[in-house]
This record gives structure tokens, C-alpha cells and sequence, in this order.
């Protein structure tokens, strides 16, 4: 691949519509998922070493497929095409919190309270999660 190329893939600026963002994902899911089902399959007449290697293989990524089903940030930035978020949320601390709760946090996004404010926050945002921060302490002291 050429470096021009090179750039293009790893820019956030591609041109690509929606509908072709979208096939790309799928596509590369798709591709992840078919490549890890055949090298946990173990094939006849295959050395003792490289059962155990797949088995071992099957168990990572076993782990790290329920991890990427499980998260939130995975969703946020590959499905509905969020920024990685770099400022903590003052009410949340950068975790994840739960869905449906404090849903009038700035942090909260799709149904999910992120731990994470949006990079384009304001000061009357950050102040708004200083308010959920403070009736959330007061909740759990009362």
C-alpha cells in the first residue's frame, strides 16, 4: 500500500458515505469473526502443540469477544461514529455507570451514562455533572 493510501486509511477524514462506513464495519466484523471460528477449529491428524495452541486461542478470544460486546466505547466510536472522550466525567470518574441512569448528566449518550464528557463540553456541562456529582453524594449519605 502505498503512503498516501497508508494515510488515508488510518485518517479519521476518509470519505466515505454512512452506508459505506457502515459495510466497512460489518465487513471487518465479519472478517474477524471468520478468521477466529477457523483457528479454533482443530483440523485431523493436527500435533498435540497446536491443540492446545487453539484451544488457548479459542479461551482469549472467547474473553475478548464478550469484552468487545460489552463495550460502550467500541459502540460509541465504531457504530454511531463518537470521539474517543479524553475528559472525565466529574459526577463519574471516567466509568461506565450504567444505562438509563443520570440521564440528565452530560455524559450520558444513547442510553448509556459514559463516565466520559463529550470533547466539545462547555463549562455549563462540566458544571451540570458537578450538580449530579453533588446530589449523588447526598443520596448516598442520606
Amino acid at each position: 500500500m502505498g503512503e498516501e493510501m497508508e494515510t488515508k486509511a488510518v485518517s479519521n477524514q476518509v470519505n466515505l458515505s454512512p452506508e459505506q462506513w457502515r459495510y466497512a464495519r460489518e465487513r471487518f466484523c465479519s472478517l474477524m469473526h471468520q478468521w477466529a471460528n477457523a483457528y479454533k477449529t482443530s483440523l485431523d491428524g493436527e500435533s498435540e502443540y497446536m491443540k492446545k495452541r487453539r484451544q488457548e486461542f479459542r479461551w482469549h478470544w472467547d474473553f475478548v469477544e464478550l469484552q468487545i460486546d460489552k463495550s460502550n466505547l467500541l459502540y460509541r466510536t465504531m457504530i454511531v461514529g463518537d470521539e474517543l472522550r479524553t475528559t472525565p466525567c466529574p459526577a463519574h470518574k471516567g466509568h461506565w455507570s450504567g444505562c438509563g441512569v443520570d440521564e440528565d448528566c452530560p455524559c450520558y449518550f444513547h442510553g448509556n451514562v459514559t463516565g466520559w464528557l463529550p470533547n466539545n463540553h462547555t463549562p455549563e456541562m462540566a458544571a451540570k455533572a458537578e450538580d449530579v456529582r453533588a446530589r449523588r453524594e447526598k443520596d448516598i449519605s442520606a
